[in-house]
């Protein structure tokens, strides 16, 4: 670190330390706030049903015959299993939003 001669670098090194330490704490404000979306029960369960039926997709463009082998019982089932993640990661959510606010 460089010696202060004068009041004015004095006030520029305190001026450009508490710049730096505004420049910090929105970086980590950002990364808290990311984190929070990454660990977020509802994005999480999300991003892995989103991943399944982009994996789905593919796989029925690979075998494309024109017509779905699903039935109807697969197709409901696969639906209220859906409803019912979408549900449970909600209130796992409101439960993990209340123990982070204490």
């Amino acid at each position: 670190m460089k010696k202060i001669k004068s009041i004015q670098q004095l006030k520029n090194e305190k001026n450009r330390i508490a710049q730096a330490q505004v420049d910090l704490l929105s970086k980590i404000n950002k990364n808290w706030h990311e984190l929070k979306q990454l660990i977020n029960p509802t994005s999480f369960v999300f991003n892995r049903l989103n991943k399944i039926k982009d994996e789905k997709d593919e796989k029925d463009e690979k075998d494309k015959i024109g017509i779905y082998s699903e039935s109807i019982l697969k197709k409901s089932f696969t639906y209220t299993f859906l409803l019912l993640a979408e549900k449970f990661a909600d209130k796992l959510s409101y439960k993990i939003q209340g123990i982070l606010k204490k």
